[in-house]
């Protein structure tokens, strides 16, 4: 996708969000996640009151969601705005999310949500707000690599190990153990080899899920152009990370008009790869 291509569909996006907000839709956390980082990015005056009030909104009413999933969600934007606001609800709310979401890890034995639940709260164990429960989630997240993945699986379905591989980049962030990273890429290999769809350029998957899976290609592809990883780290020498992110990334925006579309999620994947 050419780069005038991206940066239409962006502004877009945006303008969709802004003018759900301006109506007094409900918001997303991500699509309010997508429009605080070009707020963040830019600094624009024009972002500063929707991007105010949807976090105004958003605050009084993010412990409503009833789903692991969108409250990893809320904590990512918080995370996120805490890096650009003083608004004192903020550490509050992220201490409340850290504290529900880390009572999950057990609760749900799936993938799927107890890696959206550590990943979120590792991520914001990045930030000055963060409880510490760094050491909690990453006894957790190897509890779920040993029962829910061996190597040489064949992986029966795609977000659920999107979301794993996530968080054990956002683990090795953290932490600097590079097995987290090498086994963050081995699951993107198996789900490549078992759910790629050659003819469509996507993840066999819903479009949110691939949505996901771009920013994880993205991640893996920062962490093979770096030098001093692949000397330390057993990487696939034949992976391309970046092309395939821009293969699903063109494939999505062909279907902007033609199907029901995960506009924020697209966003932020689009907005990753101007970034990368």
């Amino acid at each position: 996708m050419h780069q005038a291509r991206a940066d239409d569909i962006v502004a877009r996006i945006e303008a969709d969000i802004v003018g759900a907000l301006g109506r007094g839709d409900a918001p997303e956390p991500q699509a309010l996640l997508f429009l605080l980082r070009r707020y963040a990015a830019s600094d624009r005056p024009d972002l500063a009151e929707p991007v105010g009030y949807g976090l105004a909104v958003a605050l009084t009413r993010y412990d409503r969601s009833a789903h692991t999933i969108d409250r990893a969600a809320w904590l990512r934007l918080f995370v996120d705005a805490a890096r650009v606001s003083d608004d004192e609800r903020l550490r509050p709310a992220i201490e409340a999310l850290v504290e529900t979401l880390s009572a999950e890890w057990t609760t749900h034995s799936d993938v799927e949500r107890a890696g959206a639940a550590i990943d979120a709260c590792l991520y914001a164990a990045e930030g000055p707000l963060a409880p510490t429960v760094v050491q909690k989630a990453i006894d957790e997240l190897e509890r779920i690599a040993a029962a829910a993945y061996a190597p040489g699986a064949e992986l029966r379905s795609v977000g659920p190990y999107v979301r794993f591989a996530s968080a054990l980049l956002t683990a090795f962030t953290i932490t600097a153990r590079i097995p987290y990273a090498m086994l963050a890429e081995e699951v993107a290999q198996a789900l490549r080899r078992r759910h790629w769809d050659e003819a469509a350029g996507l993840f066999g998957a819903p479009l949110d899920v691939n949505c996901e899976a771009v920013r994880v290609l993205r991640r893996l592809a920062a962490l093979h152009g770096n030098a001093e990883y692949r000397t330390a780290a057993v990487v696939a020498p034949d992976a391309d990370y970046a092309r395939d992110a821009d293969i699903v990334l063109d494939s999505l925006s062909l279907r902007l008009a033609d199907e029901p579309f995960p506009l924020a999620a697209f966003g932020l994947a689009l907005t990753q790869r101007a970034a990368a």
